[in-house]
C-alpha cells in the first residue's frame, strides 16, 4: 500500500518575476539577501533538494512576500 506524503513546490515562475523586480538575479544577490549560502539557493532552485525551514523564511523576507505566494503544497508524491 503506498502513501503519498505532502511536499512543498516552489513557484519558480513566481520567484523568478520578484527576482527580476528586486535586482537579485544570480544566486549569489539572492543567497546574500536570504541570510543563506549560495549552494543552497541553487540546489533549492534547480530541484535536488527540498527547502528548509531557514530557506523559506529568508525567501519570504529576501522578496518580501508570504509564504503561500512563493511555494504551494504539493499532495501527490509517493512516500
Amino acid at each position: 500500500m503506498s502513501t503519498t506524503q505532502p511536499t512543498l513546490r516552489l513557484r519558480r515562475d513566481v520567484v523568478q518575476a520578484l527576482r527580476e523586480v528586486r535586482d537579485l538575479e544570480s544566486d549569489k544577490a539572492l543567497a546574500e539577501a536570504m541570510g543563506v549560502n549560495q549552494s543552497s539557493v541553487s540546489r533549492v532552485l534547480r530541484g535536488l533538494s527540498q527547502p528548509g525551514p531557514r530557506f523559506i523564511a529568508g525567501l519570504c523576507t529576501a522578496l518580501e512576500q508570504p509564504m503561500n505566494m512563493l511555494f504551494v503544497v504539493d499532495e501527490g508524491r509517493a512516500a
